[in-house]
């Protein structure tokens, strides 16, 4: 498919993106020509390298001031530019991160506190509602921290969504989590949580 037809299309009155398996260029492209009117970007694409990632998160932040709703990958080393997006996107009030867990092909592994960190330091006050899409969950430890930061904000509504390929080690049957978010949820910290597991038979 060719898509240079779409690089320098203008698209001023675009309000809802949705796109899959579109070229890192032609995806820039048609965000920076939008005149800045985009409230909802929903990117299903999980295998964008760290500078096409970067430049993904860059085009939002720079021409997405009146963003309400947001799905991307973040990779461990643009958690950075996930806190420039916060920052410049005032008006966001759901997040939906999908996380990459690369390191099983030889990456590092994901620095959940230095998300956390970001996400209570620089969300905007609009931001309500957060999704999390992983495979490794995060350690218990790291999700106290979490919560004890975002005490006093709104009440958050969490869901995770951990993609697991061998069925174990999964956050739902530790209930030391469940017992923490039961905790959050009478603090007030925590407003609803659902947790959901997508199993698959690896290959």
């Amino acid at each position: 498919m060719t898509w240079n037809y779409l690089e320098n299309l203008s698209l001023p009155f675009l309000q809802i993106l949705k796109a899959q398996r579109i070229p890192v260029e032609v995806l820039t492209n048609i965000i920076k020509n939008t005149n800045n009117n985009l409230i909802k970007i929903k990117i299903e694409e999980v295998s964008h390298c760290e500078i096409h990632n970067k430049k993904i998160i860059q085009a939002i932040y720079r021409n997405c001031p009146n963003l309400k709703y947001l799905k991307l990958l973040f990779r461990n080393s643009n958690i950075l530019e996930l806190e420039n997006l916060l920052i410049n996107c005032q008006g966001l009030s759901r997040l939906y991160i999908i996380i990459d867990n690369s390191y099983y092909y030889g990456g590092d592994l994901f620095d959940w506190g230095y998300l956390f960190e970001v996400l209570t330091k620089s969300s905007p006050i609009s931001l309500f509602k957060i999704k999390l899409q992983f495979d490794e969950a995060p350690t218990l430890e790291s999700l106290k921290i979490f919560f004890d930061n975002w005490k006093d904000r709104h009440s958050l509504s969490l869901q995770t969504l951990q993609v697991n390929s061998d069925g174990v080690n999964l956050l739902n049957w530790d209930y030391r989590y469940l017992d923490l978010v039961d905790e959050c949820k009478t603090n007030g910290i925590i407003k609803k949580y659902k947790h959901d597991v997508w199993t698959f038979q690896g290959f």
